[in-house]
């Protein structure tokens, strides 16, 4: 997303996207996984689209750098880290009454249907997935709730 907001052309984006995976790949050992994966390949995507921006300033295009930095500073700030994300679900996890934690547990730790999840219980299966997309809902509130408080008080 990043590399098409930069780069105009549907062609040179691929190439510059090709270009970005084989420089990530090649230096993921050299990766702080305590940081951000994606300022970390957002970096790595600016410098090299700065070296086919130069490339290609040298055949006549004009294109301002402060601009890519001001695009990636923008990218890094648009949503919080996966760890940050992460974190909150777990506190929100951790509000859930036992029921619904089961419930929960049942149907993606332990991989169970839906259906068969209502035999067990002994309701339908229109109530199980009922039940289990206001717990998914009530989770996504909360950890949006959780991140804005987080982002308030600059944690």
């Amino acid at each position: 997303m990043f590399i098409r907001a930069s780069v105009r052309d549907e062609h040179l984006a691929e190439d510059v996207l090709q270009e970005v995976a084989s420089v990530v790949a090649a230096k993921f050992d050299q990766y702080n996984r305590d940081l951000p994966f994606e300022g970390w390949a957002i970096g790595i995507s600016k410098r090299v689209m700065k070296q086919h921006f130069r490339s290609a300033k040298r055949n006549g295009v004009i294109f301002d750098e402060e601009a890519l930095e001001a695009l990636g500073a923008a990218y890094e700030r648009r949503e919080p880290p996966r760890q940050d994300r992460l974190r909150a679900l777990e506190l929100c996890l951790g509000t859930l009454d036992s029921q619904k934690r089961a419930l929960l547990e049942m149907r993606y730790q332990g991989e169970v249907e839906v259906q068969e999840i209502a035999t067990r219980l002994g309701a339908t299966a229109n109530a199980i997935s009922c039940a289990l997309h206001r717990i998914r809902t009530d989770l996504a509130a909360c950890v949006k709730r959780r991140l804005a408080m987080d982002k308030r008080s600059g944690l």
